[in-house]
């Protein structure tokens, strides 16, 4: 699975100025410059290691997110700790650009993140637990700790993740995959309240989650049974109906980012068929 996440950074120039990060076959990070307008993308503008260097540590599969604490910019991963001998029984939640840094453990069978943040703090979402008992995984950036979440959820093992905040209410929300039906579902973090995005029982099983949140309406994006990408909208508290993206390929099973700038959301993902060596990402834009 090719994993993906992306930042925006408004001080750069426009065509350059969205930072696509992506995992290798040998676990390390990659970076493209893509523009953040509805314009093509630079040619060859990126960075990233050859196959003559050293293996990386991002557990495989597993999924990138990206986010800012007080405008410092972080990307984070599942990554491989060290070990003294023999495999690791754990995984590692790490930020893994632009430092490494170990933040937390969890269970090996659980390798997706999720970021959100406000201007003054920021949060990692993981998963932890087996199968019979999924839980929900939060680390706090400015305090350093860990807190547990649907404990006895009905969490599918290993869903993907989608995180945002909503300055109007101060809450944080999470947006994941249900064991049972496989319907999507959010969870409020504050008030610990879980609903349905109903409109999303036609999710494939292990789809991809990205959201974005841009003046109070929330931009959910999901894969469904055939792969396509599609599109759900919440608006005034009340999640709308799901849309199909336009020209958008189908995505397999990929991680879809979804970052918004300059008055669109830019979509990026690896298509099922294109090939992985080629590093040809589908760059989709909505106007907002």
């Amino acid at each position: 699975m090719t994993a993906v996440t992306a930042l925006f950074d408004p001080a750069m120039p426009d065509e350059t100025s969205i930072s696509l990060f992506s995992n290798t076959s040998m676990a390390q990070l990659t970076v493209a410059l893509k523009n953040s307008n509805d314009g093509p993308d630079p040619d060859g503008k990126g960075f990233g290691p050859s196959a003559s260097d050293y293996k990386g540590f991002i557990a495989q599969p597993s999924q990138l997110a990206s986010g800012s604490f007080r405008g410092f910019r972080v990307v984070v991963a599942a990554t491989v700790p060290r070990t003294v001998e023999g495999p690791a029984t754990t995984n590692q939640i790490s930020i893994v650009s632009p430092v490494y840094q170990g933040l937390a453990s969890n269970t090996l069978e659980n390798k997706k993140v999720a970021v959100s943040n406000s201007d003054t703090s920021a949060w990692v979402y993981f998963l932890d637990g087996t199968k019979d008992q999924v839980r929900l995984k939060e680390y706090n950036f400015s305090i350093g700790n860990v807190t547990s979440y649907l404990d006895g959820g009905d969490v599918a093992l290993n869903s993907s993740l989608g995180a945002w905040y909503e300055p109007a209410s101060d809450e944080r929300f999470v947006a994941y995959q249900e064991a049972k039906y496989g319907r999507l579902k959010e969870f409020g973090v504050i008030d610990r309240t879980t609903h349905d995005i109903v409109s999303t029982s036609d999710a494939k099983a292990g789809t991809s989650i990205a959201v974005t949140n841009y003046q109070g309406t929330t931009y959910l994006y999901y894969a469904d049974k055939l792969d396509n990408v599609r599109r759900v909208t919440k608006s005034s508290g009340q999640w709308g109906s799901s849309q199909i993206v336009r020209d958008s390929p189908p995505v397999g099973d990929n991680q879809i980012a979804v970052v918004t700038a300059n008055g669109f959301n830019h979509i990026f993902y690896l298509a099922r068929d294109d090939a992985v060596d080629s590093r040809g990402f589908s760059h989709i834009v909505e106007r907002i």
